[in-house]
């Protein structure tokens, strides 16, 4: 075995903490009132569980078409650099990368101040791996392409 690499048990143990983290947010979620706010803070806490980081990209999404000022409450709330973030952090994980796409354009589309923000936070480059990535995934390619349309139009 090597030095420091972990046990099966120890595997088993990470696995089942990430299994409890899980069903801890889904209970904490569960009947919660979406806010940009609580969405970001959840992918900073959650940032390991990527089924967390989608769940949070879509409900940005959702919350796109129907929250009042969403472009820049979302930028205060660091939405975009979060997005950026999953998406780094979850690079293999199609559904993370397509989600965030969809959740970087609706939060940067015709807004300049937002698109500077995706910009400078490597929103581009996390979309262009994300193309790499997944070259066979047509919603992942077309999300992509969305994405780096609003970021740069």
């Amino acid at each position: 075995a090597c030095v420091g690499a972990p046990s099966t048990v120890e595997g088993q143990d990470a696995r089942g903490m990430q299994q409890l983290a899980r069903e801890a947010w889904r209970q904490l979620r569960t009947g919660a009132e979406d806010s940009i706010e609580a969405e970001v803070q959840d992918m900073a806490t959650y940032e390991a569980l990527a089924e967390v980081q989608q769940a949070a990209c879509e409900a940005l999404v959702r919350m796109a078409q129907s929250v009042e000022d969403y472009k820049h409450k979302a930028r205060e709330a660091g939405a975009i650099e979060a997005v950026v973030s999953a998406m780094s952090r979850h690079p293999q994980d199609a559904q993370v990368q397509q989600a965030a796409c969809e959740a970087l354009r609706h939060t940067v589309c015709r807004a300049e101040v937002s698109q500077e923000c995706a910009r400078e936070a490597g929103a581009i480059e996390a979309a262009v791996s994300a193309m790499s990535r997944h070259a066979d995934d047509v919603r992942v390619q077309q999300a992509a392409c969305e994405a780096l349309a609003a970021i740069v139009s």
